[in-house]
Order: C-alpha cells, then sequence, then structure tokens
C-alpha cells in the first residue's frame, strides 16, 4: 500500500509544479464542497435544535472563517510540496495568516456569546435593557484584536510596542476631543448594569412620553402617541428622572397601572348613594382587576360639587385610555338613570336651566329629532365599541399563541423572524391607544 502511495505521488510529481497545484486545487474544491454540504449544514442542524439564537448568528461568520483557514492549509501544503525552500521562507507569513484568523473567530464568539453570557448573571426578573453590554463586548473584542496583532506581527518580526504606545497617545487626545460622545458610550453601560427600563416598555424622560423602541451605545429612541420618533442622548438619561410606566405596577405585576377619575355631583346627592353607584361601575369594568378592589373617596367640597376620586387598578397600562373611555361612559349613562346629577360650574345666578333650541319655532320637533339622532348614534357607537373590544381580543389571543409558539424552539431561522414580527405587529395594535 506504501509503495502504491508513492507510485503515485512519484507520478504527480513528474509533472511537475503545475501538477502539483492542479491537485492542491482539486484537494482545495473537495474540502470547501464537503465543508459546505456537510460539515454546514450538518451544524445548522445543530444549532437549529437549540432554543438559543447566538449559535444560529455565529454559525455564518464561523463558517466563512474555516473555509480561510482550509485555503491557507491547501495552499500552504501545496507550497511546501512544490518548494520546500520557499515554503521555510514563508512559514512564519502563514502563521501570521493563521493567527488573524483564529483572532476573527474569538471576536465573533465574543460579539454573539458574551452578552447572552452576562444576561445569564441577571435575575430573571429583572428590567434587561435591549443592546445592553455594547461597551463590555467593544473593550473585549478590542483587547482581543490587540492580542492576536501583537502575536501575528510578531511571527514575521515586527515589533508593534511603539505603535500601540502611540496609539496609546492618540487615544488619550481623542477621548478628550469627543467626551460627550465617550460619555453617552460609557452611560449606555451604566443604563445596561441598573436595567431601568426595556425595549418596548412605556417611560417618561423631561416631560417627554413614549415607547421604547431602540437602545443603542450613543442614544435611546421613544416613539410617542403621535408617532414622533424622539432621540434622547444617553446622558440625559442618566442625568433626569425616568418614570418606567411597564415596570410600576405591584405584587408582582409589573404592567398594573393605578387609573384615577375624578369627578364631582350636585350638593344634594347622598354620598353612600353616589360612592355605591361608582363602585358598582368600576366593578363590572372589563379592564379593572378584582384585586384590589377599586375604591371611591370623597375628596373636596368644593364651590359648585361635592368632589370624589375613583381609585381603580388595570392590568396592563396599555389599556389605560380604553378603561377610561369605558368607565365615564358608563358613570354618564349610570348617573342619568339614577338620577345623579352632575352641576353645571357657573358663576352667574340662572333663572333656569338651559333649553336646546328655545329659540326655534318648532323648538319641541328639533329635540325629538335630536333624541333620535342620539339613540341612532348610541347603537352604532356600541356596535362600533363592540367590534372594536373583540378584535383587541383576537390581537391578544394570537398575541399569546405566537409567544408559546417562540418559546417551545424546535424553529427555522426565517420562522423565528417572521413571528417576531408578527408579535411586534400585534403588540403594536394592542398598545396603539396607550400613550
Amino acid at each position: 500500500m506504501a509503495d502504491e502511495s508513492s507510485g503515485v505521488l512519484a507520478v504527480l510529481e513528474s509533472y511537475g509544479i503545475w501538477g502539483q497545484i492542479g491537485v492542491g486545487l482539486l484537494v482545495l474544491i473537495l474540502l470547501i464542497t464537503s465543508e459546505k454540504y456537510g460539515l454546514s449544514k450538518l451544524l445548522s442542524r445543530l444549532t437549529s435544535a437549540t432554543d438559543a439564537t447566538w449559535d444560529d448568528k455565529l454559525l455564518p461568520p464561523v463558517m466563512n472563517r474555516i473555509y480561510a483557514f482550509t485555503i491557507l492549509m491547501v495552499t500552504e501544503f501545496t507550497m511546501w510540496w512544490a518548494d520546500k525552500d520557499t515554503h521555510t521562507i514563508y512559514t512564519n507569513y502563514f502563521a501570521f495568516a493563521y493567527i488573524l484568523i483564529i483572532t476573527s473567530v474569538l471576536s465573533s464568539a465574543i460579539k454573539e456569546v458574551l452578552p447572552k453570557l452576562m444576561q445569564s448573571f441577571s435575575k430573571k426578573d429583572s428590567v434587561i435593557v435591549g443592546g445592553q453590554f455594547t461597551l463590555v463586548v467593544l473593550a473585549s473584542r478590542i483587547a482581543v484584536w490587540l492580542i492576536g496583532a501583537n502575536f501575528a506581527f510578531d511571527q514575521i518580526g515586527y515589533d508593534v510596542t511603539g505603535f500601540f504606545a502611540s496609539l496609546a497617545v492618540f487615544s488619550l487626545v481623542f477621548a478628550i476631543a469627543a467626551q460627550q460622545t465617550l460619555g453617552n458610550i460609557l452611560n449606555s453601560s451604566m443604563l445596561a448594569l441598573d436595567q431601568p427600563f426595556d425595549i418596548g416598555d412605556r417611560i417618561e424622560v423631561d416631560g417627554v412620553a413614549g415607547k421604547v423602541v431602540s437602545f443603542g451605545i450613543l442614544s435611546t429612541k421613544l416613539l410617542t402617541l403621535q408617532e414622533e420618533l424622539i432621540v434622547i442622548p444617553n446622558n440625559t438619561l442618566v442625568s433626569k428622572t425616568i418614570t418606567n410606566f411597564a415596570r410600576g405596577g405591584g405584587d408582582g405585576i409589573a404592567t398594573r397601572l393605578t387609573l384615577h377619575i375624578d369627578f364631582g355631583v350636585a350638593y344634594d346627592e347622598n354620598v353612600a348613594h353616589v360612592k355605591h353607584v361608582v363602585g358598582d361601575i368600576a366593578k363590572s369594568c372589563p379592564y379593572v382587576v378584582d384585586d384590589p378592589s377599586p375604591r371611591t373617596f370623597m375628596m373636596n367640597l368644593g364651590e359648585f360639587s361635592k368632589d370624589f376620586r375613583l381609585w381603580a387598578w388595570i392590568e396592563d397600562y396599555a389599556d389605560e385610555f380604553v378603561a377610561r373611555d369605558w368607565l365615564l361612559r358608563e358613570m354618564d349613562r349610570r348617573f342619568d338613570a339614577e338620577g345623579i346629577v352632575i352641576p353645571y360650574p357657573v358663576a352667574i345666578e340662572l333663572d333656569k336651566a338651559q333649553v336646546p333650541f328655545e329659540s326655534h319655532e318648532h323648538s319641541e320637533r328639533m329635540i325629538r329629532r335630536k333624541a333620535a339622532r342620539q339613540h341612532i348614534a348610541e347603537i352604532r357607537q356600541a356596535q362600533e365599541d363592540l367590534k372594536f373590544q373583540e378584535e383587541r381580543e383576537s390581537a391578544r389571543v394570537d398575541l399569546e399563541y405566537l409567544k408559546e409558539q417562540l418559546e417551545q424552539g424546535n424553529l427555522r431561522r426565517q420562522e423565528r423572524e417572521l413571528i417576531e414580527r408578527d408579535i411586534e405587529a400585534l403588540e403594536g395594535l394592542l398598545s396603539r391607544y396607550a400613550e
């Protein structure tokens, strides 16, 4: 067998350097093909079977570096086979290239793995800032490249110590000139460690309220209710008070919100009657939770009314305006049915209450027509409210189903990205009427 191999090599060497290069190309093609259609597909199946996403993102850059390593290895073998003296001259340069490829693999691994590793040390119920650990990852990758470059240039006889010293001086000058930008970068790391909000939370900073759509190393972007994109430098976030509506709830319910509704009734009304009616309305509201139970208190004796405040708790702060609308509409209807009067804030004495269409010659007919139009409007509005509530409930059901699918894993990358986009769209639909 050894004799046969020696004979094959002797025949190949008889073709000269071009024959050896041809063999090298053939070996390279076979190796690249097996890696692309064998190793790559095998690793892809293994990464798809895991719940983690970092391995899916890490696989493409690692495979590209494996291809580069294979090309370099076959090139070196072909050179050694064709001309050993020439190979000896370039041995250190091949080592230089190998070290850079290995350094590149380590840098890519740090980019994808380190954020997940640091996040695993955080508490499961803590607030996680999107894009966190950016400064730590950047510093780690720079350190790896500096160490790798030092080893690589040492292989070919270059001393880069002086270059690194000059780079340190330049970095100091640059830091002084760009201290505002570097401050934003540093503060992004501080925000990541403190974790005051998450992507998708509704926050208020310096009088500006909106949904957090992105968190970067320089700034944080909010989308307001008016669909305006507000860019806030991270320096401002660190120095200002942040109100996070998505993390203020008690009893472990982060999204719960306390809803206050102030109203007044005439002095002739019975306080116990008013509080009983309002409490009954709040308990029947589909957005108000049973625990804590809603409460109504009389807050003030005003100039023309007894002033009350309703305390109610809603499970999701995104339903704040929808819940307030429901409660106010029901209070208006029930007050009318119960005969509870909401007084007009008058500053002058009137002989009698104002009557619509009083000066019109057919006032009674106009009042009847107005009542008919109001009745039609109530029917149509009830239909619209019912449709709106059904759409929101359907969106919630779909959102819960998609989140369950995402948590189960065993999804291909394209399926996972599609589900994540659908979840984002549904969450935007449900939070459309939030402040």
